[in-house]
C-alpha cells in the first residue's frame, strides 16, 4: 500500500513525503503546504515532476533505459545522445550548447577526448590500470602518477609540480605537499580516524 513519512526540522516545520508501494516518492509537501508531485514509468524511472506552481519537468528514455531528454517548465530542454554501445556521446544543454565524448578504442569505457561547448578539445591518456595519467588541452598538459596501490602520488602541470601525496601501507594519506614548499602531515588514531594535521610551519589543524 501507499505510505508516507513526516520529517520535522529544527524550527518545528514538518515536511510530508508520500510513497508508492515500491517506495518511490510521489509527493513532497513542505511546511507551508506547497506540494511537489512525482510520477514514474512502468520501469520506475522518473517521468514527470510537477512543482507547487504547476510547472512540469518531464523525462524521456530510450529502449535501454538511458535518459534521452529533459523538458523544463520554461519550455527549455536538454538532450542526450548515445552511441551503439550505450555510452553517452552528445549532450545538448538548455541553452543549446553541445558537448561531445569520444572513447578509447582499446578500453571502451574510458573517455579519450572531450569536446566542450566552444569546440575546445581535451585529451585523456590512461595507464594499464585505467587510471588517468595525462590530460591535455591546447598547449597545456597535466600529468598524474600513482603508487603500486593506485594511490595518487604526484600531479604536474606543464612540468611544474602542483601536488604530491604519500600514503602508508593501509592506504591512508600521511603527507601532502603543494607549491611554495608547504607540506602537511596526517596523523591517525588506532581506529584510523584522523587526529590532526601537522604543517611544516608548525601549525596544527
Amino acid at each position: 500500500s501507499e505510505g508516507y513519512n513526516l520529517v520535522t526540522d529544527s524550527t518545528g516545520g514538518t515536511t510530508t513525503y508520500r510513497y508508492t508501494p515500491d517506495q518511490l516518492v510521489t509527493a513532497e509537501i513542505d511546511p507551508l503546504g506547497n506540494e511537489t508531485r512525482h510520477s514514474y514509468t512502468d520501469f520506475m524511472e522518473p517521468y514527470r515532476t510537477i512543482d507547487p506552481e504547476g510547472g512540469v519537468t518531464g523525462y524521456s528514455y530510450d529502449n535501454d533505459g538511458n535518459l534521452t531528454g529533459v523538458t523544463y517548465p520554461d519550455g527549455s530542454g536538454e538532450m542526450y545522445i548515445y552511441d551503439d554501445k550505450g555510452r553517452l556521446s552528445i549532450h545538448v544543454d538548455r541553452e543549446g550548447n553541445k558537448t561531445v565524448r569520444l572513447y578509447d578504442t582499446e578500453r571502451p569505457h574510458l573517455v579519450s577526448r572531450f569536446i566542450d561547448r566552444d569546440g575546445g578539445v581535451t585529451e585523456f591518456t590512461y595507464d594499464s590500470h585505467g587510471q588517468p595519467v595525462g590530460v591535455g588541452k591546447g598547449d597545456r598538459r597535466s600529468e598524474l602518477s600513482y603508487d603500486g596501490s593506485l594511490n595518487l602520488v604526484s600531479w604536474h602541470e606543464d612540468g611544474r609540480l602542483l601536488g604530491g601525496w604519500k600514503h602508508d601501507a593501509r592506504g591512508r594519506l600521511i603527507e601532502r605537499s603543494s607549491p611554495g614548499n608547504r607540506t602537511e602531515f596526517y596523523v591517525y588514531d588506532a581506529l584510523d580516524r584522523l587526529r590532526r594535521i601537522d604543517a611544516r610551519d608548525g601549525n596544527v589543524i
